[in-house]
């Protein structure tokens, strides 16, 4: 799949020995951890120019260092881009300079937030995201979404607005796999002095193939993620309302960071260029189709998933029936050749290092074009370690033989 170069010398010993154990990471496991993709080959290629030796202190209309067009022009093309994927209007403007989600999250809480204010977000327990309160500025509190049978509950929002005024709402998640209404909570913050935030994290590719609704008519801050499923590098993006414009560019600089990484810009850049609206809605199509498919057959097997139907790429398995906890599963997993992540479950009683639960994503299976029976092989070998029996180890190695081989042919074709 991936073909890693290594270095000559006693003194690259230990980075080639890194560079192997990644290569056995990418090439020699079936990664179904929710957030990992894999990058396209151009957003790695391009990864390695000497983009650091140009200065961008600033932002795009106002640097501090002379002859910044190649950083500049790379800005202005993720800019067009995200206006094309995302149907945005000349009200929002956008910084690709966060380091990662988190950050561009961040960013927000300082650019707007102050003490007493308060955000309405989904809890962690119910999916929610752990920046959405741990990065938040001392003195704001955060309620959390009304939840009814695992499902936000839409009708109360509008009163709990009424009642608590929060200042934002932020609307994403990390393994709540249904689609967020943005229309409903636009509607329920009324005439309240409420704004709305949509991390898009991990379903940027949803709403840019039009399969979730667009945010751009309701949300007045949008983040993205371009290192989980829209295959990119680690990095964030801001679009926010022009109104906060001036706040938001002080936020990033100098508040919360210097100078952008000018790599990761071009790889942004080039990331968002090997998109279409065609390309996006075959990708996204199939990331749903595949979390549906085994969600199906994880079920039928006897799983506890926490949600039948996903609407994105990740699926929530509660384990309480296989009488293991979820870091049991994981390190089951990862011995049997097959990448997940522990994750809480709703209600919860175990601390997150333990959870009850697990996430798994189809990013990569998805990339890699897993066909429908294979999905069904795989759900058989998570079940086969889940009950502590030995049935899924020709399955993983047949797996494995057949789709993680050969040089990487990861490329726009393939989505």
């Amino acid at each position: 799949m991936y073909l890693l170069k290594k270095y000559h010398g006693e003194r690259f010993s230990q980075i080639n020995k890194a560079i192997e154990e990644l290569s056995d990471h990418i090439n020699g496991r079936i990664n179904l951890i929710g957030s990992s993709t894999l990058p396209f080959k151009e957003v790695c290629d391009i990864q390695s120019l000497p983009a650091t030796s140009c200065r961008v202190e600033g932002h795009l209309d106002s640097r501090l260092f002379p002859d910044t067009q190649s950083i500049d022009t790379a800005e202005q093309v993720i800019f067009e881009k995200l206006h094309e994927l995302l149907d945005l209007n000349n009200k929002y403007g956008i910084s690709s300079h966060p380091h990662s989600a988190t950050q561009a999250n961040q960013i927000i809480y300082h650019s707007l937030l102050s003490e007493g204010d308060k955000v309405l977000s989904l809890s962690i327990l119910d999916g929610g995201h752990i920046s959405h309160r741990y990065s938040l500025p001392k003195g704001v509190s955060v309620i959390d979404f009304p939840i009814d049978n695992g499902k936000i509950n839409y009708k109360m929002i509008r009163s709990l607005i009424a009642r608590e005024k929060p200042r934002l709402i932020t609307a994403g998640s990390t393994s709540y796999p249904l689609e967020i209404n943005f229309k409903k909570l636009k509607d329920a913050c009324g005439d309240f002095d409420t704004l709305i935030h949509a991390d898009l994290a991990h379903t940027a590719p949803f709403v840019m193939a039009g399969i979730h609704e667009s945010v751009s008519n309701y949300a007045d801050f949008i983040t993205l993620d371009t290192s989980k499923n829209l295959r990119g590098p680690k990095g964030g993006v801001i679009i926010f309302d022009n109104n906060h414009k001036k706040n938001i560019e002080r936020a990033i600089f100098p508040k919360i960071q210097s100078s952008p990484n000018q790599t990761a810009i071009l790889a942004k850049a080039m990331c968002f260029s090997l998109w279409d609206k065609k390309s996006i809605y075959s990708y996204a199509s199939k990331l749903i189709k595949n979390a549906k498919l085994l969600s199906r057959e994880l079920n039928e097997l006897g799983f506890n998933t926490i949600w039948d139907s996903p609407d994105a790429h990740i699926i929530l398995i509660d384990l309480s029936n296989f009488k293991m906890t979820g870091v049991d599963f994981e390190v089951a997993c990862s011995e049997a050749g097959i990448l997940v992540n522990r994750n809480q479950v709703p209600g919860d009683k175990s601390p997150h290092w333990v959870a009850s639960g697990a996430r798994i994503g189809v990013s990569t299976i998805t990339i890699l074009d897993f066909d429908k029976e294979d999905v069904f092989f795989l759900a058989q070998a998570l079940h086969s370690i889940a009950s502590n029996n030995n049935k899924h180890k020709e399955i993983v190695f047949n797996l494995i033989n057949k789709y993680y081989t050969g040089i990487s042919r990861l490329s726009i074709a393939n989505v």
